[in-house]
């Protein structure tokens, strides 16, 4: 690959990130490069757009879970132990 291609496709995945911020998408370049090597290879744009926010939902509700069992881990610690003076 030229230094020219590769400096207009960082230039453009610079662009689509800062877009995607834009419209709340909050997408990496990294997760934007996919993006398109997906779609370059066929994969239908609304399964692409699908599994997204699947995998945003279900990473979501676990990190939800994962507050919770911390949450409730720590409001069920049993008391610090006091050192017992003679």
């Amino acid at each position: 690959m030229s230094r020219h291609h590769q400096d207009t496709q960082s230039a453009v995945l610079e662009v689509l990130e800062a877009m995607s911020r834009e419209m709340g998408g909050d997408l990496t370049q990294q997760q934007i490069s996919a993006a398109m090597r997906l779609l370059s290879l066929g994969l239908n744009p609304e399964a692409l757009s699908a599994i997204t926010l699947d995998l945003r939902r279900q990473a979501s509700e676990q990190d939800s879970a994962q507050r919770q069992l911390r949450q409730n881990r720590d409001d069920y610690a049993p008391p610090p132990s006091r050192p017992m003076y003679h």
